[in-house]
């Protein structure tokens, strides 16, 4: 159902306290034992790119977009970005202005100011 009271997100918090006592071990493993676990993650992550809707290519090229400029860039930050920003402009170009709610459009915005200034 959710958390309706505001006690689901204070759970939350208490859940990641222990974090706090244990970064110092997590900066003992080495980048090379945590990669083939990042391999696995993105193979899965992957296989969303079935769900694409290739019917309009406003849907498509950000997704597309995103996926090619995350290895290229060695930054998700910046596919991300990237993806979210134009998605927004296409979504303009489009006349789709109806189908971008508020969250998109502070989205696309920050996302453009970054890769514009960034």
């Amino acid at each position: 159902m959710g958390g309706r009271t505001g006690l689901t997100s204070v759970f939350t918090a208490l859940c990641f306290l222990p974090c706090l006592f244990l970064a110092p071990l997590v900066g003992v493993v080495p980048a090379f034992a945590t990669a083939p676990v990042l391999i696995c993650v993105g193979l899965l992550m992957f296989k969303n790119i079935f769900d694409l809707k290739i019917e309009s290519f406003e849907d498509w090229i950000p997704g597309v977009l995103t996926i090619v400029l995350i290895p290229f860039t060695f930054s998700i930050t910046k596919g991300l970005m990237s993806g979210l920003f134009v998605q927004t402009v296409l979504y303009l170009l489009c006349g789709r202005i109806k189908d971008l709610n508020l969250a998109m459009w502070f989205l696309g915005i920050i996302s453009g100011a970054y890769l514009l200034l960034g």
